[in-house]
């Protein structure tokens, strides 16, 4: 049995496939198998994860139609062997001793988590009810925490166990997250190393417009409640009382960025229709967020708040110049 399932998830990544695959062969560790999971893909990238494959026998690959990354990784949990699963974008790629770090560290009894290139400044929570508290309590203090899997080793058999899957096509890494470190009980160690190194894919999906962002978040943010409710301990580590209204906040902001990424309309109507929406309104009329460290953030907020909407769209207009 393999130590480390790698899954990578893959949708027309021909320009970028043979560098994250290459990563994982260049590793300083061998006990690993590479799960190739093409999501639909209708490039040339089917067709580099067969030369793979065929040429590496601890590679494998599976298909399907076009579902989405989070149901791309849930089929290649499903089919993974290893001790413990380790996730790769298909545009990013691994520090040659990553898997040795990792499993260094996992070997010791605790859940390793490393730095990514791009963050390298952001602080990591020291225990695992710091970071459960920061996934839930702390979304717009700075440096915000973000909950990114790549940079973790997961026990493939919690993961079973429990049953935790992976659903949406957005902010789905929190909620696995959230939902893995309340089943397993072992203590965070952090690697003080940049390990994981992420590329800027300027054709992502995160960095386009995403229609039908509001419902997206509106069930990521149910799913969150639920597993906050269904769990005494989780309540108990929030520090912030008024965490749902936080969480609202920085949904709404991301909404705001959404209207005017590539794609987006950028109407002061769609800003208005935003605030205004069941979902934000009541958030935006009764709780103005603390601690929110970034200038823009702040300003953005206040000008929701005193529903200067022109102004908002007039300041992205020239930010994205």
């Amino acid at each position: 049995m393999p130590q480390v399932s790698i899954i990578v998830p893959i949708y027309n990544s021909e320009n970028w496939l043979e560098s994250c695959v290459q990563s994982v062969l260049n590793q300083s560790r061998g006990d690993w198998e590479l799960i190739l999971v093409d999501d639909g893909s209708t490039d040339s990238s089917r067709s580099i994860c067969e030369q793979y494959s065929q040429k590496y026998e601890h590679i494998r690959v599976y298909s399907q139609e076009n579902a989405g990354v989070s149901s791309a990784r849930n089929l290649g949990i499903s089919r993974a062997n290893g001790k413990y699963i380790a996730f790769l974008d298909s545009d990013d790629v691994y520090h040659p001793e990553f898997l040795a770090r990792m499993l260094k560290v996992a070997d010791t009894g605790a859940i390793p988590v490393c730095k990514c290139t791009q963050y390298e400044s952001e602080i990591i929570p020291a225990t695992r009810e710091e970071m459960l508290d920061a996934l839930l309590s702390k979304r717009l203090e700075g440096p915000i925490f973000n909950g990114f899997l790549v940079r973790f080793l997961f026990d493939r058999e919690i993961i079973r166990a429990k049953g935790i899957q992976l659903a949406g096509r957005y902010l789905e890494d929190e909620v696995f997250l959230l939902e893995y470190l309340i089943a397993d009980k072992r203590g965070i160690s952090l690697i003080d190393d940049v390990l994981y190194i992420y590329n800027v894919n300027t054709n992502s999906a995160t960095r386009k417009h995403m229609r039908g962002f509001s419902e997206i978040f509106a069930d990521v943010f149910e799913r969150k409640k639920k597993i906050v409710a269904a769990n005494p301990e989780i309540q108990k580590l929030i520090s912030d009382s008024g965490y749902a209204q936080t969480q609202t906040w920085a949904g709404y902001l991301i909404a705001v960025s959404n209207v005017f990424a590539p794609g987006g309309d950028g109407k002061v109507r769609t800003l208005k229709t935003l605030a205004d929406s069941a979902l934000f309104r009541e958030a935006i009329r009764a709780y103005k967020p603390k601690n929110v460290v970034s200038r823009n953030k702040r300003l953005v907020i206040s000008l929701t708040r005193l529903r200067l909407f022109w102004l908002i769209s007039l300041l992205y207009k020239i930010k994205n110049r």
